[in-house]
């Protein structure tokens, strides 16, 4: 348990960050339109391109919320509980969807001479979603434990 109070500790930080990171970001998008019309010009978006990475950002941070109470009902009601089954699988759908509509950003850079960064942004996007499924497939493993719970206690 300790080393779970631990992460459920590293991943409040990370989500204050984030969502630091991006209320920052937004409010400077708001206030230097002129610099992302300059800099987004090429992208098929254009302009509302800096309005994308808040959305998806915020699709990430809600997975790790989700995560976050999963972690916590773990602490609380134990390791096999449909609360954490049920947070953990909703984590591993927001995660999963972030690292796809992600990759499906990427086509927005595809009119800029960057060829580079398109391929690196589109790796780790898979792999995200690998994280993502990763994450839903642990909740399954938790679901499969809380069933045989189920089954310990009623033998007894």
């Amino acid at each position: 348990m300790k080393k779970i109070k631990i992460l459920y500790f590293i991943l409040c930080v990370i989500i204050i960050i984030l969502s630091i990171s991006i209320l920052t970001d937004f409010i400077f998008s708001l206030y230097m339109k002129s610099t992302f019309e300059e800099a987004n010009q090429n992208t098929i978006l254009g302009y509302l391109t800096q309005f994308v990475y808040p959305a998806l950002y915020t699709i990430l941070i809600l997975g790790l919320i989700f995560i976050l109470l999963g972690l916590r009902a773990m602490i609380q009601l134990g390791g096999f509980n449909s609360k954490s089954t049920t947070n953990f699988k909703y984590s591993g759908i927001a995660i999963g969807s972030y690292g796809m509509a992600y990759l499906i950003f990427q086509l927005n850079f595809i009119n800029t001479a960057d060829a580079y960064r398109i391929f690196t942004n589109s790796i780790t996007s898979i792999f995200i979603v690998i994280v993502g499924f990763g994450i839903y497939s642990f909740s399954e493993i938790l679901r499969s434990g809380e069933r045989l719970k189920e089954e310990n206690d009623l033998t007894v």
